[in-house]
C-alpha cells in the first residue's frame, strides 16, 4: 500500500511540473512542434506586429538547429527591431548576418540594411558621432560592393544625412572655441570643414564665424 501512494505521489509531482512548464511557456510554445512556431513569427511579422514577433523570436531562436532556419529568422528578427526603433540592435543582427554568411542570398540587403538602420538612430550635435561615422562606413561599403545595387538611392540618401549631421558636429565645435576664446583653433577647425565639405549648406556661416575668429585674433595679438 505504501508503495502504490509513493508512486502515486510521485505522479502527482510531474503532473504538476508539467503543468507548470507549459504554463510558464509564451502561449504554450515549448510544447508546440518548431514548425507551427516559426510559422508564427512569420505571420506576425506580415501583420506587422513587430514587437510581438520579437518575443516569439527569442523563444524560437534557441531552438533551431539548422543553418538556414536560423539565417531565416535572424533575418526576421533584424527587420522587427528596426521597425520598432531599435536600430543599433538592428544593425548588430544585419551586422552579423553579414558576417556569418558571406554567400547568403539576401546579402544585399543586409549589408545596406545594417547601414541604414544606424542612420536613423538619432545623435545630439553635442555627442559623440562614433554611430555616425560607423553607419558611413557601412553605408559606403555598400556602394563599393554594390555599385549598381537595388538600394543605390536610399543609401545616397542616408549618407547626404549623416554628413550633414557630421558638419553641424563640426560648426558645433569651431563655436565653443570661438566662445572659449580659443579663436586659432576655431579657424582651424572651420578650415578643415571648408577642405571637407567644400560645397556644404553651412558655407556661409563657416565663412562668417572664421572671419570673426580672425578679427577677434587680431585683436588679441
Amino acid at each position: 500500500m505504501f508503495r502504490y501512494r509513493s508512486l502515486l505521489n510521485l505522479l502527482l509531482i510531474i503532473c504538476f511540473i508539467s503543468y507548470n512548464l507549459v504554463e510558464a511557456s509564451p502561449s504554450g510554445a515549448s510544447i508546440r512542434p518548431l514548425s507551427e512556431q516559426k510559422e508564427q513569427v512569420i505571420q506576425l511579422f506580415k501583420q506587422k506586429k513587430y514587437a510581438k514577433a520579437c518575443k516569439q523570436l527569442e523563444v524560437v531562436m534557441p531552438l533551431l538547429t539548422r543553418k538556414l532556419d536560423r539565417l531565416e529568422m535572424q533575418f526576421l528578427q533584424a527587420y522587427c527591431k528596426f521597425y520598432i526603433k531599435q536600430y543599433e540592435e538592428s544593425s548588430n543582427l544585419f551586422h552579423n548576418f553579414v558576417e556569418q554568411n558571406p554567400a547568403a542570398l539576401k546579402r544585399e540587403e543586409a549589408v545596406f540594411m545594417r547601414g541604414y538602420s544606424l542612420s536613423f538612430k538619432e545623435m545630439d550635435v553635442h555627442l559623440d558621432q562614433t554611430v555616425t561615422h560607423t553607419a558611413i562606413d557601412y553605408l559606403e561599403a555598400y556602394i563599393a560592393d554594390y555599385p549598381s545595387g537595388c538600394y543605390l538611392d536610399k543609401a545616397m540618401q542616408a549618407l547626404q544625412t549623416l554628413q550633414e549631421r557630421l558638419m553641424k558636429k563640426s560648426l558645433h565645435v569651431a563655436h565653443i572655441y570661438f566662445r572659449l576664446g580659443l579663436y586659432r583653433a576655431a579657424m582651424v577647425v572651420l578650415e578643415n570643414f571648408k577642405r571637407t565639405y567644400p560645397a556644404s549648406f553651412l558655407a556661409e556661416a563657416v565663412d562668417r564665424l572664421w572671419l570673426e575668429s580672425k578679427q577677434k585674433l587680431a585683436k588679441t595679438a
